[in-house]
């Protein structure tokens, strides 16, 4: 019984941090639809995707991504 206990307190830590990465997601793709569309989200985008930087900015690598 208390390893049942034990999986199913794993399974809703799994579920709760499922639902708060959906609910970022969410967020981020209301930020990009065309009613609703926010300058830098997209600015921000395009430059992930698109591996550009302005000349005069300065890049800073980290070891983990957001």
């Amino acid at each position: 019984m208390l390893e049942l206990e034990s999986k199913v307190k794993a399974a809703e830590i799994i579920h709760g941090d499922i639902s708060s990465q959906e609910k970022w997601l969410e967020q981020q793709v209301n930020l990009l639809r065309k009613n609703n569309l926010d300058s830098d989200m997209l600015d921000e985008r395009v430059r992930v995707m698109l591996n550009y930087v302005h000349p005069d900015e300065l890049v800073i690598i980290s070891g983990t991504r957001d």
